[in-house]
């Protein structure tokens, strides 16, 4: 079994809802196998992270894509959680769907064959 590890997100900052944007998506190859791991360093009020991925790798160079929910970690306080994933498309990527000022976070992605 072949394990890929991928940063879909250095350690970021954000002040209110925002998307990844489509040409920052990593490309993953389709059919994939992983998980998802969120760090959030700094917390003010409660954080929603949803990871996408989308079969349209035009999506990537800038279209708006069709974009398939994998999961939903949401957060009360720092720390950290994971989210299995599996059937991805051909790319990855990430949501924050909700945040107050200063919430700083990171996502890694391992990848495994299957």
């Amino acid at each position: 079994m072949a394990r890929t590890r991928a940063v879909l997100q250095a350690p970021k900052t954000v002040t209110a809802a925002e998307t990844q944007l489509n040409q920052d998506a990593i490309p993953v190859g389709s059919n994939r196998t992983g998980v998802v791991f969120c760090d959030l360093y700094a917390f003010t009020t409660p954080f929603v992270v949803v990871v996408q991925t989308s079969s349209d790798v035009n999506s990537q160079s800038g279209g708006t894509g069709n974009w398939i929910t994998l999961g939903t970690m949401t957060f009360t306080g720092a720390g950290s959680q994971k989210l299995a994933i599996t059937d991805l498309g051909d790319a990855i990527r990430w949501n924050v769907t909700s945040s107050g000022s200063g919430n700083t976070f990171a996502l890694k992605v391992f990848f495994c064959d299957v």
